[in-house]
């Protein structure tokens, strides 16, 4: 199940924020968008973060890794 050799991540290129506010109804809209952005453990990058703003003043995060860097309980110790 392990890939046949090891490879340096460089992670991603930075923090994605979002230049323009969103209402609170387009979470999950957003929220898919950024699932749906591709993500490779070799070749990378394995994680991205990115965050909103709410035209309402809140923001959302949202964190994307590939299962085969870290599975959900290592992200829930992350966070």
């Amino acid at each position: 199940f392990a890939r046949d050799r090891w490879v340096r991540s460089r992670g991603p290129e930075g923090i994605d924020t979002a230049e323009t506010p969103r209402p609170r109804g387009e979470l999950n809209a957003w929220a898919y968008e950024r699932a749906c952005l591709p993500v490779d453990p070799e070749f990378g990058p394995g994680w991205h973060l990115g965050v909103l703003p709410f035209d309402d003043g809140g923001t959302a995060i949202s964190l994307v890794a590939s299962h085969t860097l870290v599975d959900g309980l290592g992200l829930v110790e992350v966070i």
